[in-house]
This record gives structure tokens, sequence and C-alpha cells, in this order.
């Protein structure tokens, strides 16, 4: 049931995130909304992620992936960072890859569910949270990262 309440709390979530990429990151999009838009094509252009952008061992970037966007936002006296990437790769080995990466860094997993090609993972541990979502899209894999502490 725990499993289900996350899931849900996870979409309701990235539902919110296009709202919150606009206005927490601070470098503007490549290229400006025009109100003619259609609401299936209303979503402004990701931001270019800076070019110094580090991600932390505890929740690193996918071998091989594509640095798409970064959102940085200061949350309960924490910076939380949501970090969005593109890969080729299968939904499993992802999942695999950040299960390992969560064990070594001492994160306990919170949570854990893939099924049908997208899943979610999240794990906590001292003065750090991290969690991916993995979602599949034409011929890739969307996967956002998100993470707090050092």
């Amino acid at each position: 049931m725990r499993r289900y309440f996350l899931l849900a709390m996870m979409i309701l979530a990235a539902c919110g995130a296009k709202e919150r990429d606009a206005q927490s990151n601070s470098v503007s999009p490549t290229t400006p909304q025009t109100p003619t838009e259609t609401a299936a094509n209303s979503e402004p252009a990701p931001a270019a992620p800076p070019a110094d952008f580090k991600m932390l061992d505890f929740a690193p970037q996918y071998p091989g992936s594509t640095l798409v966007a970064v959102s940085s936002a200061q949350l309960g006296g924490n910076q939380n960072h949501e970090v969005r990437l593109t890969t080729t790769d299968e939904a499993a080995k992802i999942m695999d890859f950040y299960r390992e990466r969560f064990a070594a860094s001492g994160l306990r997993k919170t949570s854990d569910f893939l099924s049908g090609g997208s899943g979610i993972m999240s794990g906590i541990g001292k003065d750090r949270k991290a969690s991916i979502a993995i979602t599949k899209q034409q011929d890739h894999q969307i996967v956002i990262v998100t993470y707090s502490g050092q």
C-alpha cells in the first residue's frame, strides 16, 4: 500500500514539476513560449544545464546518459536538485545502477517499484535523500533524479 501511495505522490509531484522548473531555474529557457502554442505543446523548452554542474556520488549521473535540464531550489533549509537525463538503456538496467549506488552510499531504500518500463526508487541516509523516476518516451527513457544533502 505504501508503494502505491508513494507512486501517487511521485506522479502528483511530477505534475507540478514543469511549473516549478520554470520558477526555480536560474537559467532562462532557450526558446520563449508564445501564447499561440497549443496546450499539448505549451511546455517551455528545458533550460540548458550549467557547464560546471556535477552530480554527487550518492545520486550520480547515469553512465552514458545525456543531461537535459537541472533545477535547484532552497526548500526547508535544504538545497534540493532535480536533474533530468535521457538514455536508451532499459528501465531495469537503470534501476540496478541506482540500487547499487544508493546502497554503496549508505542510503536506505524507502521505495523501489518497477513495472512496464517505468519505475521509482527513493533512499534516505544521514543528512541526504535521493530518488529517481523513470518513464519511457518513444525510443528512450527519461530519468529524473532528485536529491538533497551532501
